[in-house]
């Protein structure tokens, strides 16, 4: 099989989740939806350059696999893993693929507009086979374009989506992967993932019901996820007679809401999707409109340039140059993603966080010797001299990017489980993965007008401005700067949930995260862990195994905690409590401190209960109420 000389987007994203594949396991099974797709997909992992060489089998994909949801347990990471796949086997047409989504409220038309934009796209013959097909024929004979959006037949007959599908299209050396995303609130995890690598977004307004929540809603996340070029669509003109005031009405509306969106630039598009009117050609029924038409809209200057100058590349892993086809010095080569700019051969190159400098020797790129990688593209780049580059480190031009261990950012939160002050979770920046906590929650910002309002937590689907403290310092940048260096992910410490989205807003120093040397309080020190501190009383008679037993259930709800010995004095049960533990104390009589006696409900009695296998639903019963209203 002959090697293309050219690799387009969603072929290096999958070299790119190949090698991090890699970088955590030694095989890999990877999904197949047909059998069409082991040879393409045994090339790209082989185009990742792993020296271990680990096992790669295949199964078959279920047909549900396909749904994306927000939660990414380990087998959500392996759909979206088949999902990945997949796409890089259907568009292998151009050499740019360009990603957009297509959002709105419910019946605002999203998949009849991206179905009638497939439709326009085709060519003559592909126009009369969807004709001639029954698939995507309604009861009367007339085409149903939401079927051609990818959208399945109980969607289409309800009006609604609720899974991401996507569909492409081809104009010039580019191609074009549409993501029709879910309009509704509970899915906009969906609509983040989706929106996460897109482009360009086009945003559904029905002409019948203007500017709805679910609008500014999806043009605030479509912002949030990196989207710079939006086009709002305002279907369904038929409706109310192509009426030039009531679209200019809805103009002025958008206008506005787009003002607090810098650096976005947008069009205001009338259609009317069913008849084809401005879609792909100008419509005969709205004379007043002297703009393009939707499908030339989104062709025009996309796929051009690269949308950072400055060049740095995470580092995925280091291997032996021998492991390139032809090359025989075992010599170190660092494995990345170009994400800003390009690198050359002979360039001089500095590497976070060691701050060493070097040059780059020799440049290779699927399999071949370069000269130079332009962003979005997979790069071996081997050094003029040996430095310690591990996984998580990056290179850059020039010094560029400050190290720093605490960050304002605002969080999209997607996960049913609510962000609160204390918890640690993993953070994903680029290839670095670390641990770090949220510190202080500055405002919770509303999802449909931007209003900034106070906030003990955050839930579901909710944004915030948030301070987070990571447990090392990190090369960072606002995402302003950097797309690729200032933006986060959130994770369930433990597994592979995916938890929510961030963008760095700024780095923070110490001295202002510690307020120039004021000391720490106890209130301080229970919004860092996210809990009040309290005792929990036993009778001496109970024994060591049910206070064991109890610890170990207030930790598995996340709880921090400590035994206290009968013998400690007040002033050790003081210090404990002012660090903001849960205290466990077995004794018939106790002095607490003064504050909770203010205070009772920091201190759960136990004393009075009878500790038997009989008794442990009461007990259970008793310290989960209590501990419920211990949450900072």
């Amino acid at each position: 099989m002959a090697q293309k000389m050219w690799c387009n987007q969603l072929e290096a994203e999958t070299i790119h989740r190949f090698r991090e594949i890699y970088a955590n396991s030694d095989a890999y099974t990877a999904p197949l939806k047909d059998l069409a797709d082991k040879e393409r997909i045994e090339r790209l992992a082989a185009q990742a350059l792993y020296p271990e060489e680990p096992e790669l089998f295949f199964e078959m994909e279920k047909k549900e696999s396909y749904e994306e949801t927000a939660g990414q347990s380990l087998s959500k990471t392996r759909q979206r893993d088949a999902l990945l796949f997949h796409l890089s086997s259907r568009i292998s047409e151009g050499e740019k693929v360009v990603r957009m989504i297509s959002c709105g409220g419910v019946d605002d038309g999203k998949s009849t507009v991206i179905g009638r934009i497939l439709y326009e796209a085709a060519g003559e013959d592909k126009r009369r086979e969807i004709e001639n097909n029954p698939i995507y024929l309604r009861r009367d004979g007339t085409v149903d374009y939401a079927m051609l959006a990818g959208t399945s037949e109980q969607e289409a007959r309800q009006g609604i989506t609720v899974q991401v599908s996507y569909s492409g299209f081809t104009a010039g050396i580019s191609t074009y992967l549409m993501a029709d995303v879910p309009g509704h609130e509970e899915y906009t995890g969906n609509m983040a993932y989706a929106a996460r690598s897109a482009s360009l977004a086009v945003l559904m307004i029905s002409a019948n019901k203007g500017i709805v929540p679910q609008t500014r809603r999806h043009a605030r996340i479509c912002f949030f996820m990196g989207i710079r070029k939006m086009i709002f669509a305002v279907n369904k003109m038929d409706m109310v007679q192509f009426d030039r005031e009531v679209f200019n009405g809805i103009a002025k509306e958008i206008t506005y809401l787009m003002q607090e969106y810098h650096g976005c630039t947008y069009q205001i598009i009338p259609v009317a999707a069913k008849a084809g009117d401005n879609i792909g050609k100008k419509s005969e029924h709205m004379p007043w409109y002297q703009g393009e038409p939707l499908l030339m809209a989104i062709t025009k200057g996309q796929g051009e340039g690269t949308s950072e100058n400055m060049f740095y590349m995470p580092v995925q892993k280091t291997v032996k140059s021998s492991q390139i086809p032809g090359k025989e010095i075992k010599k170190r080569v660092l494995l990345g993603q170009v994400q800003g700019g390009r690198i050359c051969k002979g360039q001089e190159i500095l590497v976070y966080p060691t701050m060493k400098r070097a040059k780059v020797s020799k440049l290779y790129s699927f399999f071949r010797e370069v000269d130079e990688v332009e962003e979005g593209q997979p790069a071996a780049v081997e050094l003029d001299r040996e430095l310690d580059v591990a996984r998580g480190y990056f290179l850059a031009k020039e010094d560029i990017f400050t190290p720093a261990e605490c960050v304002e950012a605002d969080i999209l939160w997607v996960w049913d489980d609510q962000l609160r002050l204390g918890t640690r979770y993993k953070i994903k920046v680029g290839t670095k993965e670390i641990t770090g906590a949220v510190t202080k929650i500055l405002y919770r910002m509303d999802v449909n007008t931007g209003d900034h309002k106070y906030a003990e937590h955050i839930t579901k689907n909710g944004m915030a401005r948030v301070e987070l403290r990571f447990s090392e310092a990190v090369a960072v940048s606002p995402e302003g700067q950097s797309r690729g260096l200032g933006t986060l992910t959130l994770w369930e410490k433990r597994g592979e949930t995916l938890l929510g989205y961030g963008n760095i807003v700024k780095t923070v120093s110490d001295e202002v995260f510690f307020e120039k040397g004021k000391m720490v309080t106890r209130q301080e020190r229970e919004e860092a862990l996210g809990q009040k501190a309290g005792i929990l009383l036993f009778p001496k008679k109970a024994g060591s195994e049910w206070i064991n037993y109890v610890e170990r259930y207030l930790l598995h709800m996340g709880f921090h905690t400590i035994q206290v010995g009968e013998k400690d004095s007040r002033e050790r049960i003081f210090r404990l409590t002012e660090a903001g533990l849960l205290g466990l104390l077995s004794a018939d009589e106790v002095i607490l401190p003064d504050f909770m006696g203010e205070e009772p409900y920091r201190v759960c009695d136990l004393r009075g209960e009878a500790f038997s296998q009989e008794n442990l639903i009461n007990i259970q019963k008793k310290v989960k109420s209590w501990v419920a209203g211990m949450l900072c």
